[in-house]
């Protein structure tokens, strides 16, 4: 398990892992939804 990086922790130009996710369909689907324009 990786240690948790906190905020006040890191450096301005420490290298830090990058975090790989996986998109679901209901990511997606919120993701497209917050794409919407907002009709008044």
């Amino acid at each position: 398990m990786k240690k948790q990086i906190y905020w006040e922790d890191v450096k301005i130009g420490q290298e830090i892992p990058s975090l790989s996710r996986i998109a679901t369909t209901m990511m997606l689907v919120k993701w497209a939804t917050a794409m919407l324009p907002v009709r008044k």
